[in-house]
């Protein structure tokens, strides 16, 4: 079905349709563990973003593509894809997708055992999620957090 709506998508030029929708295929394959088909979909879902200029979704993008090189143990492209998206997030205002992307963040150099670059992205997205009340962010960098010391 996805495929179908992905088709229909490319008759009807609808590049946002297009673009949400191999996002949508990419996930599926990264839950599917197909990592290699995961990436190349959200490569092309980020290239119509960036064409459409829909800025909330490039950001939204670059950060599933730092997970899944984080999935793939590629730590410093996931390191750099995710500060793309902190960078993406901060450019529009978008806090939550700030907060999302300082968490995850310090949990990469926390798994690096970096533990000064991942206090201060903790710091960071702690301050945010109280400043917000992002109670759902803070409440999985605490326990993001709690898991690394273990």
């Amino acid at each position: 079905m996805l495929l179908d709506a992905i088709a229909g998508f490319q008759k009807e030029e609808s590049l946002y349709g297009l673009g949400t929708s191999l996002a949508g295929l990419a996930l599926l394959y990264q839950v599917c563990d197909r990592l290699v088909e995961a990436r190349l979909q959200y490569q092309e879902a980020l290239a119509i973003f960036t064409r459409i200029g829909d800025r909330s979704n490039i950001a939204k993008t670059l950060g599933n593509i730092g997970l899944l090189y984080r999935e793939e143990g590629e730590m410093q492209y996931a390191i750099d894809y995710q500060q793309m998206a902190l960078s993406a997030y901060r450019e529009i205002g978008e806090a939550h997708g700030e907060a999302t992307i300082l968490v995850n963040l310090a949990h990469l150099f926390q798994t690096l055992e970096e533990s000064v670059e991942a206090d201060k992205y903790a710091a960071e997205a702690r301050n945010l999620c109280i400043a917000k009340g992002y109670q759902d962010q803070l409440m999985r960098l605490e326990s993001t957090l709690a898991r690394s010391l273990d």
